[in-house]
């Protein structure tokens, strides 16, 4: 008799939690983050980093839903020694520069999905916005001479 009252407790509760999965949440949020391993020549450039993700789903109803979601991506600091002069004919003195860099952007989305079953398809329209600032900063004064950075293919002249 006992364990005919386990097995049937047992069975109450698997069946209310079947229902309580079949019901639709309204909001849902998703937090993310983790470690950023650029390939190639970024990582080169400013090596590795960290992420942080954030998004809210609104579930209009089971088929139709609306995303927001915001990352930031922040990469590591990069140091280079460049040959710094008070006039632009003498010898330079090597000073540090250092990099930064961080990436972040934000997309909205509609969500179209099956509105029931096991494996539920769905597709997505959406919009972004991104944004990437590069800091270049150096406690020193004074001349610097002209350079070109293969990787992005640009020429900065000295000043």
């Amino acid at each position: 008799m006992r364990h005919t009252k386990l097995i049937v407790l047992a069975l109450c509760l698997g069946f209310s939690a079947s229902i309580a999965q079949a019901q639709e949440k309204r909001v849902e949020v998703s937090l993310g983050g983790g470690w950023t391993a650029p390939n190639s020549e970024v990582r080169d450039h400013l090596g590795d980093g960290y992420n942080f993700n954030f998004g809210v789903q609104v579930n209009v109803n089971p088929i139709i839903g609306i995303e927001g979601l915001y990352s930031f991506n922040g990469l590591g600091d990069k140091r280079i020694s460049i040959p710094v002069s008070p006039t632009p004919v003498g010898d330079g003195v090597p000073t540090d520069f250092f990099a930064d860099m961080n990436m972040q952007y934000g997309t909205g989305s509609v969500i179209i999905r099956a509105p029931e079953g096991t494996v539920r398809p769905y597709g997505l329209i959406g919009a972004g916005v991104y944004y990437r600032p590069v800091k270049v900063t150096t406690p020193g004064v004074g001349y610097v001479p002209g350079y070109c950075d293969p990787w992005w293919y640009v020429c900065y002249p000295g000043g």
